[in-house]
This record gives structure tokens, sequence and C-alpha cells, in this order.
């Protein structure tokens, strides 16, 4: 029968490689089946504007002489700086907002300080000095909620009143609020001429009417012209009249008041109203609320409160301005839009259900980009756009698909707890990973490359604000230990040093594994020839790298790069195995100001395999790669006599 010959000198040589990174992360796809330009896993990666894999940039935390400077161009030294902020914050931040005005420019803060047992709202500056005078909020809240409405922060917990703050007084909290009507309880008779009417004062601003003069010289009605502030129903409002002429009969009446939502939740602002839910037990919960048009103080909890809803009982978990005049409304398993027309009655608003198979659970994760809106589901974050497309009961494939085996670390229960923004064509979301009940891990959805850039370690923010201060747009976020952190992406590549690729003071690794490169031949058998990384260092530093290599993983759907030195993880069994990763050279030197780097490996001696995988990794500064190119020599078969 005839032998069978497998050289290599028979073997043509293969090519295989990514000149481009713009696919982002697929770590939810077997790894030999991404596609071109995708990869593994990718570390506290970005992407630049060409599709280049580029560490992200740092965050500093606003002290000091720096606030200034971290509106503008911020200094090469910043995070030498070691004095605080003259009034610091002491506890955990809940929620943060920007709050702006032709005359205000805050951070307004929720914090936490359980040590202490204050839980209060505080005004920050631009300079970093840091009022105590916002009010504050209880200690079993879940959440604090922001919004603004013209030049009032209002804010709310759940719990207690609605409150709102201002630049120049202490906070308020609205009980009641402000007097809607004046009822005739005795018109009079014999007036001549419209008598006067005064209202009792009240801990805000006393409110003023004036009267209607009918027949036979009685009061018809009373017209309020402003409705004050401040009252409340344990001390009514007082209505005085002036005293009719001799013969006649003085007129009287009694005062009704707005009635604010009791324990609202889920705040908003839009179509300049306020919108909120309840957290009573003796509301539906798919009650919404709605204030009167520029008012927050003034609310009609019968006339203007809607159910959204098939009054199935699945309540709202989050409420969002979106565009013209429609408010979405989500709740834990569907979509609903609200068209609230302020020249409409709000009980005449329609109401359009947009999907009845996905909703929202985390209000924090909610964000308009662009034209759409993203948000995390129970199976993974969203978009409006793909579930509003289809039929009302059509369930689209999640945006986060291709990172889905990531996204189910998330803790169980502690969903709740995830955090977004959006910023410079970025989502970023924050969640609870790997055990801890706090936001630890953030994914970045890239919405120039429409690909997912990676998972960013190191931050724990429990909000995001992105703020304008002199003009100049910023993404903050605040944590658990009461620091509020700025994100330097806005310094251009000729500003940069390695000091704009730290966490204030910490470094952090980037690291990207790599598709698994097969040459187009998935089973065939390979011998590596060589491999070579196109990289760049336009800073003033030296920059190391480390280079390793993977062939034959097995854990196709799971593959983590963990954090305690270069190893990964394979979570397709019960029983975890460990693959270390083969060396091919460890802190090679990238010298500073290179704009062309090519680092090449012989990959001879590294034995046969299916496919092969290699990682990239950095223990601080800036990586930035444009490709990888690689080469192998697959096995054929030669049949001979």
């Amino acid at each position: 029968m005839p032998i069978q010959e497998n050289s290599q000198l028979d073997d043509q040589i293969a090519f295989d490689g990514d000149v481009s990174f713009s696919g982002g992360q697929a770590s939810n796809v077997r790894k030999n089946t991404i596609a071109e330009g995708a990869y593994s896993i990718g570390k506290n990666t970005d992407f630049d504007t060409f599709g280049n894999i580029v560490s992200r940039k740092g965050v500093a935390q606003l002290v000091g002489d720096v606030v200034d400077s971290v509106w503008g161009d911020i200094t090469t030294n910043w995070q030498s700086t070691s004095t605080v902020w003259t009034a610091s914050l002491t506890g955990s931040v809940d929620s943060i907002a920007y709050f702006d005005t032709p005359n205000i420019e805050k951070i307004v803060v929720a914090e936490s300080d359980t040590s202490g047992g204050t839980y209060k709202v505080k005004i920050v500056g631009e300079t970093g000095a840091i009022a105590d005078t916002g009010g504050t909020f209880s200690s079993t809240a879940d959440s604090v909620y922001f919004a603004q409405l013209v030049d009032r922060m209002y804010y709310c917990d759940g719990v207690g009143n609605l409150a709102y703050v201002n630049d120049s007084s202490a906070s308020q909290s609205i009980t009641v609020g402000k007097i809607t009507s004046v009822e005739m309880t005795d018109t009079g008779s014999g007036y001549t001429s419209v008598p006067t009417v005064t209202f009792s004062t009240s801990s805000g601003s006393t409110a003023a009417g004036t009267a209607v003069l009918g027949y036979g010289g009685k009061v018809q009605s009373i017209d309020i012209t402003d409705g004050g502030s401040g009252y409340t129903a344990t001390v009514p409002p007082t209505v005085t009249i002036s005293s009719a002429p001799s013969g006649g009969t003085d007129a009287k009446g009694v005062a009704h008041l707005s009635q604010t939502p009791s324990k609202p939740k889920l705040l908003t602002s839009h179509t300049n109203r306020l919108f909120c839910t309840s957290a009573d037990t003796a509301v539906p919960s798919d009650t919404l609320y709605v204030s009167d048009i520029l008012d927050g103080e003034s609310w009609d909890i019968i006339g203007n409160a809607i159910r959204v809803g098939d009054g199935t009982g699945d309540p709202i978990t989050a409420i969002a301005s979106w565009y013209s005049y429609n408010l979405l409304v989500f709740k834990e398993r569907s979509v609903w839009v609200v068209e609230a027309n302020p020249a409409a009655a709000v009980a005449d608003w329609p109401i359009k259900l947009i999907n009845n198979r996905v909703g929202c659970v985390a209000h924090k994760t909610v964000q308009q980009v662009g034209s759409d809106v993203f948000f995390l589901a129970s199976d993974g974050v969203r978009s409006l756009s793909t579930i509003e497309s289809g039929a009302q009961t059509d369930v689209s494939t999640p945006l986060s698909a291709p990172i889905n085996d990531q996204f189910k670390q998330n803790t169980d229960g502690f969903q709740s707890k995830s955090c977004s923004a959006f910023y410079d064509k970025r989502y970023l979301i924050s969640v609870c990973s790997n055990g801890i009940e706090v936001p630890n891990r953030t994914y970045v959805y890239n919405t120039e490359q429409k690909s997912w850039s990676g998972f960013w370690t190191g931050w724990q923010p429990n909000d995001f604000t992105v703020t304008g201060f002199s003009g100049k747009t910023r993404l903050q976020f605040a944590d658990q230990s009461g620091k509020i952190y700025t994100w330097l992406n806005f310094i251009e590549l000729d500003d940069e040093s390695e000091s704009f690729y730290l966490d204030q003071t910490t470094s952090y690794e980037t690291e990207l594994v790599t598709r698994a490169y097969n040459f187009k031949e998935i089973y065939a058998s390979k011998t590596g020839y060589q491999v070579e990384f196109d990289m760049d260092n336009q800073l003033i530093q030296d920059q190391k790298v480390s280079f390793f290599f993977l062939k034959d993983m097995d854990g196709y759907e799971s593959q983590i790069l963990q954090e305690n030195g270069y190893e990964v993880q394979s979570e397709g069994e019960d029983d975890l195995t460990q693959t270390f990763l083969g060396e091919l050279e460890s802190d090679v030197v990238v010298g500073n100001g290179k704009r062309h780097f090519i680092k090449g490996f012989n990959l001879l001696s590294k034995g046969k395999f299916e496919d092969i995988q290699f990682v990239v990794a950095t223990d601080s500064g800036r990586l930035s790669l444009h490709s990888v190119k690689t080469s192998a020599f697959p096995d054929t078969i030669n049949p001979q006599r």
C-alpha cells in the first residue's frame, strides 16, 4: 500500500493577521471563528481614530491646585499634587449631576457618610469648594435621583419629600408647595369695587391673587396670579378678602394646595416639566406623575397622574427624555413611550408600547446615544432602535452579544447598581463583577467603530456625569471612597506624557489577546514561521511591552485574562484548567518618539498547533498596536510509492 510522508519542506507558507482592530472584543465567539479585525480580550484598551488598539487614558482626582486646569489644559505634573479640596467629601458618593444655568456651574453630589451618620446633598463648585447646604436624604434610600428644571436642581430618594437646591440658598423641601386655587365658601355681597386678596406668608414665597367681581357685588372667584411656595398642609394658608362696604357681607374662601407625589423616585426633566414615580406601596408601581410646566413645586397628583402599561404589575424601572415630546418609560419586562405634548392635557397623552419582551434593570444605564438609546436589560446591553424596529414581541440580539460571556459574570442581585455615561462617541457601562457589590468593571462601546473596545479595570464608579465647566465637556465619575475623578481623554497626543496613563498615581495594565489565527485551515496542524507586531511610541518616555503566545487553548467560550499575572483561565468545565502563556519576550523596550516600531519573532521552535493567539501587554504607560502579521506552514499529506 502507499506510504504517507509529511514534510514541512513540501508545505506552502500561509499568512494570517490583522491590520486593524476596529472589530472590537468578541469574547463570546469561538476564538477560531472571530472575524478579521476583532480580538478575544481587550483589557484597558481603547481605539484611536484609525482603529488601532491603544491604552485608555487615566483619570485625575479633582484636587487642590489642579481643579482649574482640569477644565482646561492640565499640566504634566498634575499627579504630584497632594492637597485635597478645602472641604472634602468623606463618604461614598451615591449620585452626581451637573447643574448648569447661565449663572450656575456646579456638581451636585449625594454623599453617604455611614461612619458619621450623615446623608447629605453637597454642592461642588468649579474651584473645588464644597457647600454643605444641599439638604439631606434618607439612610434607607436605595438611590438619590437628580433632575434640573430651569434654575433649580431637584432631587428625591424614594423615601422623603421632593426637594431642590439653587445657587443662593439652602435646600428647600417641597411638602405641599403652592396655592393652586381658592374655593369660595361665601361670595359675600354689596362690593362696589374689586376687593383686595391677601394670603398668609409661608416658609417660601407668599402667594398672590385677584378677585373677580360678579353680579350683585359678589366675589365670583379668585384668580391665582402667584401660587407662592413652601406652604404646608399642617399650617394651612389663610385667605383674607377685604371687607365689603356698609350694608354688604364679607366674602370668604379656602385655599387649595398642590400636593407632591408621595415618596418620589426616578426623577426626570422633560418638556419643561418634572416626571417621577412613587415608592409608596399604596401607589400602583406603573404610575407616572407629572408636574406643571416650568414649576417643580406644582403637582396635581390626581389630574396629572397616568398609568403606563397594561396593569400587569410590571413596575417602572427608569424614565428618560427622548426626542421631541417623547418620554421613554422602561419597565422590568417592557418599554413604552409617552407623547408628552405640552399643548394637550396630560390625560390625553398617547401611550405606545414599544416592546413587551425586553425591559431595563438599572435606571443609571439609560443613555441617549445619538438618535438611539442604550440600556441594560436582563440579558445584556440593549439598543432601543433594535427592539423598536420589529414587532412588539420581537427579541433582537443584545448589543452586548459579542461580550455577553463576560456580562454573565455580573453579581446576581446587583445589576441595579450599574451606571453609565455617553461621552465622546463612547457608551461606558460599569457593572458589578466577580462577587464585588460595587461597579468594578467598565465595558466600552465605541459608536464610531460600532464595536466594544473591551473592559476597563481600576475604576469603581457609583455614578457618572458629563460636565461643561467653562464650555469644556468632561466626563466625571464618583466612587465609594468619596472621590470625584475626571477622565483625561481630552488630552491631545502631542501634549501627552506617561503621566496621563495613570489613575491619579496608580498605573494599570493594558492587555490584548488576539483572535486565534488558523491561516484558513481550521483542522490542519501548523508549524509557525514568524510573527510581527507593528507598534508606535510617540511619547518622550521609553515603553516596555511584553509578548506571549497561546496554542490550541480550550474553553473557547470564556477566555478571561486574569489580573494576577499573565495567565488565562478556561471556564468551560466545572474544574477550572489553567493554561500558562508561552513567552516570546518580556519587557521589550520601545524607544521614545518612535512613530513606527516593528518587533518580530521566529516561531519555528514553538511546536505545532492548529491555531495560535498572541498576547501583547504592558504593566504601565501607553500601548499602541497597529497590526499583527503572522505566517505558518500548514501540514499537507502527499501520497508516495
